[in-house]
């Protein structure tokens, strides 16, 4: 959690050549907030370089705003886009890094 904005991912999938991270955004501390896009998660291939970020949907809508609004207890389902390297395979394993140093890999978490 960051400035009262909690992200919960529920799935990351390779859909029409990119990377979908969906998730569950909510504010937790009762203050309407603009957040960046960079404070939620950064993708990273098993070499360690940051996937291009590429946008997000909102309510189903494409987006490619540096920021989001999100009112006070607002809670919305958000999926972020990341364009896999150009190797990418399947069996390949990659990171979700969080701001707050803990990561998800797909070869497990810390």
């Amino acid at each position: 959690m960051r400035h009262g904005i909690e992200v919960r991912v529920a799935s990351v999938e390779l859909s029409d050549g990119k990377f979908l991270v969906n998730t569950t955004v909510q504010e937790t501390r009762g203050d309407a907030y603009d957040f960046p896009i960079s404070n939620l998660i950064e993708m990273r291939s098993t070499s360690g370089n940051a996937l291009p970020y590429l946008g997000y949907t909102l309510q189903g809508t494409p987006r490619t705003d540096l920021t989001v609004h999100v009112s006070a207890h607002e809670q919305f389902p958000m999926a972020l886009l990341f364009e896999p390297p150009p190797s990418h395979v399947p069996e390949t394993s990659f990171q979700l890094r969080f701001p707050t140093g803990k990561y998800w890999s797909s070869q497990g978490r810390e």
